[in-house]
């Protein structure tokens, strides 16, 4: 209808399976499972972590935000930070 834009209905949903697989610990290496990224593009993306760090995407030097199961964490490179 060119909008400019599209909607992706769910994009910003954990499924039940998604959820039991996140867990967080004392430190940002202990976060495995799934979030959200925020680049301060106007929405955020579903984002699986592995041992605090992001699978298939690196932010490199641009500032970044991680949620997950209620704590977030700055982004460096891929790699979570405090």
């Amino acid at each position: 209808m060119g909008a400019g834009f599209c909607l992706q209905p769910g994009k910003t949903v954990l499924s039940e399976a998604e959820k039991r697989v996140t867990t967080v610990g004392y430190y940002p290496e202990q976060a495995n499972g799934y979030g959200f990224l925020d680049t301060g593009s106007g929405s955020l993306d579903k984002v699986q972590v592995q041992n605090g760090q992001l699978v298939n995407c690196n932010c490199g030097t641009q500032y970044a935000l991680f949620s997950i199961a209620g704590r977030t964490y700055h982004i460096h490179g891929n790699i979570l930070v405090e």
